[in-house]
């Protein structure tokens, strides 16, 4: 058996993929409590692929307990300057999360064409990379949850209960709408813009929809475009063989 994690800021995504190559729907759990009992449960596992972007400490501690549980040492993927046929746009590719670039990688082996891929979590990040694997550069902005949290600590007006949240594009009529419909409103228009642009350079783009929000953009958007949340995991072959 292996087992493939990802390893965010704020939670771990693992899977197993059996002898037979058949993958196991992904479990996900908050990073402070990983691994957990469920995890350390697995029998016969051979292999073990890590992606990280959590701090040291939290990578440290989580290949010190595969290494107790298991007796082998897990692979943990870095990004690089090639991969797969994919070039990364980055001088330094150290600087890169290695999230980014497992997901770029992913995506564009399975459109083999131009490719957008946006990672909708904490932050929103977008990569561009051509039918030649090219990656062209990309895009950094704040989550949906950043949006709202720089919102009410930094304006002393905005005050509002998130959870009366219902995910709408329309105007808000309240304080709490206008600034949940607005965040979402600017990451829909930003990803929708972002991909016009990209047809209107390349000849085709395909759009990939990634991480915790992005079943919240999906159905706002009307442009075409797939969601595949494991994008990070479907990397990792490509990394760590």
């Amino acid at each position: 058996m292996i087992v493939e994690i990802d390893i965010g800021n704020s939670w771990a995504k693992w899977r197993t993929i059996n002898a037979d190559g058949q993958k196991s729907a992904v479990q996900r759990v908050a990073v402070g409590d990983f691994p957990d009992g469920v995890f350390l449960a697995l029998r016969d596992v051979r292999q073990v692929r890590i992606a990280c972007v959590a701090a040291v400490e939290t990578l440290n501690r989580v290949c010190a307990a595969i290494r107790e549980q298991w007796q082998l040492e897990p692979g943990v993927a870095r990004t690089a300057s090639e991969l797969a046929g994919v070039r990364n746009a980055y001088t330094d590719p150290d600087r890169m999360g290695v999230d980014r670039w497992l997901a770029m990688v992913a995506a564009w082996k399975t459109a083999q064409s131009g490719c957008l891929v946006v990672d909708c979590g904490s932050a929103i990040n977008m990569e561009f990379v051509n039918a030649d694997g090219v990656n062209e550069g990309g895009y950094i902005v704040p989550g949906l949850m950043l949006m709202r949290q720089s919102l009410l600590q930094g304006t002393g007006q905005v005050k509002f209960d998130p959870a009366d949240y219902r995910p709408s594009t329309a105007p808000g009529a309240s304080t709490a709408e206008a600034v949940e419909h607005g965040g979402l409103y600017m990451a829909v228009a930003l990803v929708e813009a972002a991909w016009r642009d990209c047809c209107e350079r390349w000849s085709a783009c395909e759009l990939f929809l990634t991480g915790g929000d992005a079943a919240l953009l999906a159905p706002h958007l009307q442009v075409p475009h797939r969601v595949e949340p494991a994008l990070v995991l479907d990397g990792l072959v490509f990394a760590l063989p």
